[in-house]
């Protein structure tokens, strides 16, 4: 099992390797290479999510997964492949209850038309309808029931009653001997807490399996679990190359006292392990109130940080944290509203210029420098057409088709879900789905084309197409790390060219408003953060300026304050100066 777990890393590192461009692992010497441990993670990207662990994890991790996914064609047969221990989620075997219901707001009571609740329902399982689900407590007759907590929606159509689903209760307890069993034999257990994959900007509340089975665990004798919450944080996810980070928390023990309090108040220590296996989470991962707001708050890091200073991947995801902790705190506030919307007004702007904040300096540089750093682009371009494009006939037909194929995945998969935002969480998965159906298909089949072409021998014509099997994917991944550079180029020889005819400092007033935009937001997210900062946490700011020093921090908004008008627009200096400027 082990080598074939090896294997089955050995591709999931190809295929994180293909899709991220950019893979960055913080805290790794969190991870324990021995003992029983529990990998805890957040759920946003469905398939993807388990593939970067176990390309990132150096330990035959088993999952927990849904009995649904094991049924799939392809990933069922990868996940029994690697020892994936199924589970049987109520929401994939919920069904449609005859007749209708009714209810008055506040009650507890659920009435039926046509209904036959001792037949259809059973203590425990719960009902759904009118998006929202309630667990069954007492069963009265066949058109009446006791629901465990007061209905607080109210009900759409009290004469004719509401369509309604029944979501089962499933016996886990096989489930929980296996995970044991695993832990036992010292390999670890990996798990989604959430349930689900989602496409939210904030965890979906955990389901209590993984405290079960962590408690479970401890009363079959195992002296202590680790519990590791591992962060995954995704972006330029529907590009052809995007980024992952993978934050290793630090680790949660439960121990056997946590055992003993569980003999004797099971429902309150399930509670508590669950609210610390969160908190773990939570301290993880880049959260935030909805999509809007963590634009901002990228944006914000963006322009925090000094123009062109160049800091690593961990301490960019230590300071989006600590900008999340304080965009929670006060987003309602009217520093972070307003701030927000000037925030969005900029990214506006910069989508209306066709440029990336992180570009905007290129509009200042001289136009000796700009020459320079054109025949430099040129140059890269012309390398990256050469090595990003020469296949590029046979695999954009795999990539439309993947594109294609994950649309329309995602857009039933959003129909069917009611945590789904916009259901971005499925497309990644779905395409690496489809490619690797497609992929070795359609590398046989190029095989046998240009070798019936080439050759005559039947001989050679295997031959051939065997090689085509086998080299074409490593031409498809050297052709796509360098073609996703292209965009990039082009977008930066358009800003360079601008700055090289000379046409800013005079005339291109959008350019000239788009810098001194972004010096005005600068100085005002370092304002923000300064009088926010130390309401934030008596530590916020101390943590703040070990990732960037606040000397550094000084001297350049010192910099920014003295050349604030320079960049003005010259339309509007006369404005600002009280006088006429002269050109």
């Amino acid at each position: 099992m082990l080598d074939i777990y090896i294997v089955l890393r050995w591709l999931c590192k190809a295929i994180v390797s293909s899709l991220f461009g950019d893979v960055n692992i913080i805290n790794p010497e969190n991870v324990p290479l021995y003992g029983s441990v529990i990998f805890v993670g957040n759920h946003n990207n469905q398939f993807i999510d388990a593939c970067v662990l176990v390309a990132s994890i150096p330990r035959q991790i088993k999952f927990i997964v849904a009995e649904k996914s094991m049924k799939r064609p392809v990933i069922g047969e990868l996940a029994r492949l690697a020892g994936c221990i199924s589970v049987k989620r109520p929401e994939d075997l919920k069904f449609k209850g005859i007749g209708r219901i009714y209810w008055n707001t506040g009650d507890t009571k659920i009435k039926g038309i046509n209904t036959r609740f001792k037949l259809d329902v059973q203590i425990g399982d719960k009902l759904m309808t009118q998006n929202k689900m309630f667990s069954v407590t007492k069963i009265e007759s066949e058109i009446e029931l006791i629901l465990q907590n007061p209905i607080n929606i109210n009900c759409e159509d009290k004469v004719n009653g509401v369509p309604f689903k029944i979501v089962p209760k499933i016996n886990q307890t096989e489930v929980y001997n296996l995970v044991t069993h695993s832990l036992k034999n010292g390999d670890p257990i990996g798990i989604f807490p959430e349930g689900g994959s989602h496409d939210r900007t904030n965890l979906l509340p955990l389901k209590p399996g993984v405290a079960i089975m962590t408690l479970c665990a401890l009363a079959d004798g195992i002296e202590d679990v680790s519990i590791i919450p591992v962060g995954l944080s995704y972006s330029k996810l529907y590009q052809l190359q995007g980024c992952v980070t993978i934050f290793v928390g630090n680790a949660i023990i439960a121990s056997q006292d946590l055992c003993n309090d569980y003999n004797n108040n099971n429902r309150e220590t399930i509670s508590k392990l669950l609210a610390k296996i969160e908190e773990g989470m939570r301290s993880c991962m880049l959260t935030s109130k909805n999509h809007e707001t963590s634009r901002c708050i990228e944006l914000c890091v963006s322009l925090y940080t000094p123009e062109r200073m160049t800091i690593s991947k961990n301490k960019i995801y230590n300071i989006l944290q600590l900008f999340s902790e304080m965009f929670w705190k006060f987003g309602n506030s009217k520093e972070i509203e307003n701030l927000c919307y000037e925030l969005q007004c900029y990214e506006k702007l910069l989508q209306a210029n066709k440029i990336k904040d992180d570009e905007v300096w290129m509009l200042k540089q001289s136009t000796s420098a700009a020459t320079l750093k054109f025949i430099e682009h040129i140059c890269s371009l012309i390398f990256c057409i050469i090595f990003g494009m020469t296949f590029s006939l046979l695999w954009l037909p795999l990539v439309a088709i993947s594109v294609y194929l994950a649309e329309n995945h995602r857009k039933m998969s959003l129909k069917n879900s009611l945590v789904k935002i916009q259901g971005g969480d499925v497309v990644a998965s779905y395409k690496v789905l489809v490619l690797l159906v497609l992929l070795p298909t359609f590398n046989i089949i190029y095989g046998l084309l240009f070798s019936l072409y080439f050759y005559k021998s039947w001989l050679q014509r295997i031959a051939f197409t065997i090689c085509s099997i086998c080299i074409l994917p490593i031409c498809y991944y050297i052709n796509i790390n360098y073609s996703v550079q292209i965009p990039t180029l082009l977008r930066q020889m358009k800003i360079l060219l601008k700055v090289i005819c000379g046409i800013i400092n005079v005339w291109r007033d959008n350019e000239r408003e788009l810098i001194s935009t972004r010096h005005e937001l600068q100085l005002k997210v370092r304002n923000t953060v300064s009088k926010l900062g130390h309401k934030v946490s008596d530590n916020f700011l101390e943590q703040l300026h070990r990732n960037i020093p606040k000397f550094v921090i000084n001297a350049d908004t010192k910099r920014l304050i003295r050349g604030k008008d320079e960049w003005v627009p010259i339309l509007k200096r006369s404005q600002l100066e009280y006088r006429e400027e002269i050109l």
